[in-house]
C-alpha cells in the first residue's frame, strides 16, 4: 500500500479517499483479524461533504453511500459519523499522517478496520 498524506487542517473534510486495510472482527471476547469481504465493509471509501454522504467504491457495493450524520474536526483529526441500516460506522483520519480506524457496529456486530486517508 502506498503512504500517503492528508491534507493540512486547514482543508474541508469534504473530500477524502480512504483504503481500509487490516480488518478484525471484535464481535466475540478477543477480535480476530477478518477480511472485508467476510464481513460486508469495503475496501475502498470517500467521505463526500459537500453531499454529505460517505460512498462504499468497491464494485460489490455498487457505488452505496450512507448519510453523514457528523462530521467534525478537531486536535488535528476528523471524525466522520454514518449510519447504513442497523449498522453505524464511525471514522477518524488523522489529518497530519493520514491514518484512519473505521468502527462498524450494530447490536451483534463489532469490527474495528485501519487504514489511511487522503484528501
Amino acid at each position: 500500500l502506498l503512504r500517503v498524506t492528508a491534507a493540512p487542517a486547514a482543508t474541508p473534510a469534504g473530500s477524502l479517499l480512504c483504503a481500509i486495510v487490516d480488518v478484525y472482527d471484535c464481535s466475540e471476547s478477543a477480535c480476530t483479524e477478518t477480511t472485508s469481504e467476510a464481513v460486508g465493509v469495503p475496501d475502498l471509501i470517500r467521505v463526500d461533504g459537500d453531499k454529505k454522504v460517505v460512498v462504499a467504491l468497491d464494485r460489490e457495493f455498487g457505488s452505496v453511500s450512507s448519510p453523514i450524520e457528523s462530521e467534525k474536526r478537531e486536535n488535528a483529526s476528523t471524525t466522520v459519523r454514518a449510519r447504513q441500516g442497523d449498522r453505524s460506522h464511525v471514522l477518524v483520519a488523522d489529518d497530519q499522517s493520514g491514518d484512519a480506524t473505521l468502527t462498524v457496529t450494530d447490536l451483534k456486530l463489532t469490527i474495528v478496520a485501519y487504514g489511511e486517508c487522503s484528501p
